[in-house]
């Protein structure tokens, strides 16, 4: 298992809902929007932590070791749910 950060970023690189997870699997953890609420979840226990964001630009899903948060991320666009 290691600690990583996660966070939802706009286009700009605004931070709109961040955390720290540890997890075997990084996979395990996504992101979606719908409408303007965002979500950080699990595979195996759900919604973890929810932002506001009523900009309609792409987000972006960052995750960092959590020991080397200066490094780049590795990022993925974030799911939009109808």
């Amino acid at each position: 298992m290691k600690e990583y950060l996660y966070a939802v970023q706009d286009e700009t690189g605004r931070e709109v809902v961040s955390i720290k997870f540890t997890t075997d699997k990084v996979s395990q953890v996504f992101a979606s929007r719908k409408k303007d609420t965002v979500s950080l979840c699990h595979v195996e226990d759900g919604t973890m932590a929810v932002g506001k964001y009523a900009g309609e630009g792409p987000l972006t899903l960052c995750r960092w070791d959590a020991d080397d948060k200066l490094a780049d991320p590795v990022s993925h666009p974030v799911a939009v749910l109808p």
